[in-house]
């Protein structure tokens, strides 16, 4: 059985619904985005006024998207370890590091799969190199951890 959507007018599957729900989940939930972000004073007052819910509802999205909190956590280890050390931080993208090299790892220089390399930096942010695209390349887990601090 099937449902058309209000919003975008396409027949989903009643599982693609909430219960009573003119709009599709994915419609509903680009509505809410929107609205947090065009209304953010709003959700930060809902945030305010409801925390034991708004806990509970980041809790379960991290449970619900484990590779997207492994990425965000790695991320913003890397971005701290550099403002520790009163470094430049730039907002570094992992698969931009990766396409900007070829897929090449910058130790050994062999082949690195696209879904399993780190983002090495080049002088290490102990030994005062930056985290910026100037600084880092995509190498093998193994090459990256041998390395190490060294110079």
């Amino acid at each position: 059985m099937a449902k058309v959507c209000s919003k975008c007018k396409e027949a989903k599957p009643l599982d693609a619904f909430t219960k009573g729900a003119f709009y599709c989940k994915s419609c509903t939930s680009e509505y809410q985005r929107q609205r947090r972000i065009n209304h953010p004073q709003e959700h930060r007052q809902w945030e305010e006024d409801h925390p034991e819910q708004n806990r509970a509802n980041k809790r379960q999205w991290e449970i619900d998207h484990p590779e997207q909190m492994r990425a965000s956590k790695h991320k913003g280890n890397l971005a701290r370890r550099a403002r520790l050390l009163n470094q430049f931080v730039e907002d570094v993208d992992p698969q931009i590091v990766y396409n900007m090299h070829g897929g090449m790892c910058g130790i050994c220089e062999d082949f690195v799969e696209g879904d399993d390399f780190h983002v090495d930096h080049v002088i290490p942010l102990s030994k005062g190199g930056l985290h910026s695209y100037a600084n880092v390349q995509p190498a093998h887990p193994q090459c990256n951890v041998k390395k190490g601090a060294a110079l």
